[in-house]
């Protein structure tokens, strides 16, 4: 009878790719439950050290991520004129994109409303920018603002102009802009008082 001999070093070939093996899985796991994805948080943010490091740059690169300098951009207002965004460097944010037809939007309003109410003149703004292009009409956004009775600045970006700018795909989508207009944390989905309050409390 002819036996098949083990090659030499076959048993310590095995060895080495369990070893190998059980050492990718402990590595996989920890990232796992570590929560995080590398230099990201949670909630889509880039790492704390990573922000400061970009935030105090003066030639910060321009893009829609956390860390870069939040994109330029000029929209006519609901209350008439025309607002730039830069004009708003000194102030740290809320660059929020909305429509009356969508239900987060709506419901996240009176929360920014309340917010905007109390933090107004303190070194905060909000600008909430309205996809007018998806809206029936200007008519609609021009009564939900009405009924909802919101002091806070309304663009209109009738154009797709800033949506394509920040590359927008779900609403409601904001961008929270430090003094120096570099984006600081992105927030897809509604807000809620916490976000909002700890934004004014000068968090992310």
């Amino acid at each position: 009878m002819k036996i098949n001999r083990p090659f030499p070093f076959q048993k310590d070939f095995i060895l080495l790719l369990i070893f190998i093996s059980l050492f990718l899985v402990v590595f996989l796991f920890h990232g796992f439950f570590s929560g995080k994805e590398p230099g990201q948080d949670r909630d889509g943010g880039q790492g704390e050290e990573s922000v400061r490091t970009a935030a105090v740059g003066e030639d910060a690169e321009e893009g829609p991520e956390v860390g870069k300098r939040a994109p330029d951009f000029q929209l006519p207002a609901l209350s008439g004129g025309r607002i730039r965004l830069s004009d708003y460097r000194g102030k740290r944010v809320i660059l929020n994109f909305w429509a009356s037809w969508c239900g987060p939007c709506r419901e996240e309003m009176p929360e920014m409303a309340e917010f905007y109410g109390k933090r107004r003149g303190r070194g905060v703004e909000i600008l909430a920018v309205n996809m007018t292009f998806s809206e029936r009409n200007r008519l609609a956004v021009e009564e939900f603002a009405r009924e909802g009775g919101f002091t806070f600045p309304i663009l209109l970006d009738e154009k797709e102009a800033a949506a394509d700018l920040y590359r927008i795909i779900t609403i409601p989508t904001t961008y929270f802009l430090n003094e120096e207009g570099i984006i600081t944390g992105i927030r897809i989905g509604p807000l809620d008082k916490k976000i909002l309050e700890n934004f004014g409390e000068g968090g992310k």
